[in-house]
């Protein structure tokens, strides 16, 4: 499963395709904050549905900042390909009101699909890429942009744009972490930070004092040990360890195995408390994995994963 930056917006679809065709699944969305200085990419999830539209309306302000960056760095690319008479639309306000945002990864496909427009044969692209850009490709790229036929194209060239082009990003504005999480905190979600391969203790100790509930890891298929030592680090210090796969490329490698029974049973599990907190704080806020009441009532944070795993492998 998986949910969108920046917004809640979709969640209601969401559920509602789930209730159709079955399965497991859990609200949220994920923010970029900043913390001493330095990006901490923060999540919240579980949401309460009957928080979804308020907690949706506070992210507001956050969409607009990502907005502002998104034509700030939309304005740099068209500045570097006005020569080519390639230009990137701008972003803007709905006629509801909403924020009509776009990521980085969205910008550069869409610049890959003026340059497709524009060049349309393999032989130009790749010059342009090497000639014009001074791109350095590999030859796995090269193979890959030889074939226009294939239906992974624009998101191949895409992905070397995005990699391989060299542009200075604007300042990006962001609130402060403490904000978001209590943003979450109010709203009923659980707060979760992505760990993305900084000092563990460190990162850890950092997350800690925020007073956030859990951390993300995405998962290491090459590296099994340390998801071992990412599980217990957390545990060890009360926050809730979960694992992912990020899904950004459409050649990205879904066959995650691992290799200890026991390690992926943990995993889970802590997946499926979130979908069991959701459950439990849709009906009541206070019955969610942290609220003050559970907290009070199963301070054990194994004992509540194991409590809410069950509930969530129940589903809704």
């Amino acid at each position: 499963m998986g949910f969108p930056k920046w917004s809640l917006a979709s969640s209601k679809e969401l559920i509602r395709a789930q209730k159709t065709v079955g399965g497991l699944y859990y609200c949220g969305a994920e923010v970029s904050t900043v913390y001493n200085g330095k990006r901490l990419v923060l999540s919240a999830i579980g949401v309460p549905h009957q928080n979804l539209k308020p907690f949706n309306d506070d992210l507001a302000p956050y969409r607009s900042k990502r907005l502002a960056f998104s034509n700030a760095l939309r304005e740099k690319l068209n500045q570097r390909f006005k020569k080519y008479s390639i230009s990137l639309p701008y972003a803007f306000w709905s006629l509801f009101g909403a924020i009509k945002t776009t990521s980085t990864e969205d910008l550069y496909v869409n610049l890959a699909s003026k340059i497709i427009e524009k060049l349309k044969t393999a032989d130009k692209i790749l010059t342009f890429l090497t000639d014009d850009l001074k791109l350095e490709l590999s030859e796995s790229e090269v193979k890959k942009l030889e074939d226009t036929a294939s239906p992974l194209y624009l998101f191949d060239l895409a992905l070397t744009l995005h990699t391989s082009f060299k542009i200075k990003h604007p300042k990006e504005e962001m609130f402060p972490a403490d904000h978001f999480v209590g943003l979450c905190a109010k709203h009923g979600a659980i707060s979760s930070a992505t760990y993305k391969g900084e000092d563990l203790e460190e990162f850890i100790s950092t997350v800690k004092t925020l007073g956030v509930q859990s951390i993300t890891a995405e998962f290491c298929e090459k590296d099994q040990a340390f998801m071992q030592k990412f599980f217990d680090a957390c545990m060890d210090n009360g926050i809730l360890p979960l694992v992912r796969v990020v899904i950004d490329h459409p050649r990205k490698n879904l066959n995650c195995k691992f290799e200890d029974a026991e390690l992926a049973k943990k995993y889970k599990e802590t997946t499926l408390c979130i979908v069991g907190h959701e459950i439990s704080a849709s009906t009541s806020i206070n019955d969610g994995m942290f609220s003050a009441e559970t907290v009070e009532k199963f301070p054990s944070l194994p004992e509540r994963i194991k409590l809410y795993s069950r509930i969530g492998s129940k589903g809704l």
